[in-house]
């Protein structure tokens, strides 16, 4: 298993009172050490994520 890095930033998902949040995929990397970089530029640090995740297989080997 490959372990990967995901830059999210947290947006509505509709309008209204209740208003909900999901995350959405901006960026993967191999490091996080870059989407920190990014992050820090971006501002508003409660609305940008960085999260790990794990990616099985590599992109050469995958199922058909």
């Amino acid at each position: 298993m490959t372990v990967m890095y995901v830059l999210e930033r947290r947006v509505p998902r509709g309008a209204g009172k209740g208003r909900r949040y999901h995350w959405r995929q901006y960026a993967v990397c191999g490091r996080r050490a870059p989407l920190e970089r990014v992050r820090l530029g971006l501002g508003a640090a409660k609305e940008w994520r960085i999260r790990k995740i794990t990616v099985a297989g590599s992109a050469g080997c995958r199922a058909a």
